[in-house]
């Protein structure tokens, strides 16, 4: 992720383990891009529309330009890119939940099912080798844990 961290205005690392914790993470989500406040994210049904919603339409900012259109007049609006990874799916049916089904995005999940990477579509995913022992040490040593969202 980190070599490729400039390929994106915003990333989300999820545990996706449980629908609870998925829940959890959205419901964060929604509050730390505003689209919730902290008593609306409670509601997780709205927590996962609102974030599910702004995965498929991720307006970053308006801009002052105009464009006239038939219909009237129209901010600009620039789309953020993301990366949302889910980290320890165990389920289709969770997976399929959770996951845009459009938008200016990148969605990468891990999973120790090995039949995971059909998940979505019988001709996506691959398999990855492990990683090298000394990447592994490097991975396990580091004391930090990674953010639920990241600004890049």
């Amino acid at each position: 992720m980190n070599t490729r961290k400039h390929f994106f205005d915003a990333t989300f690392f999820i545990s996706a383990y449980t629908g609870l914790k998925v829940d959890e993470s959205f419901s964060g989500m929604a509050v730390e891009l505003k689209l919730l406040n902290l008593s609306q994210a409670k509601d997780r049904l709205a927590s996962k529309a609102a974030v599910l919603n702004w995965l498929s339409k991720p307006y970053m900012e308006k801009s002052s330009e105009t464009v006239e259109q038939e219909e009237g007049v129209f901010a600009q609006t620039k789309l953020a890119r993301w990366l949302l990874v889910l980290d320890n799916v165990e389920s289709a049916t969770l997976l399929k939940e959770y996951t845009p089904l459009a938008g200016p995005g990148s969605v990468l999940f891990t999973s120790r099912d090995p039949f995971a990477k059909h998940y979505l579509s019988p001709q996506s995913g691959m398999d990855l080798r492990p990683p090298a022992v000394k990447m592994r040490q490097r991975c396990f040593s580091d004391s930090r844990t990674p953010p639920v969202l990241s600004r890049n």
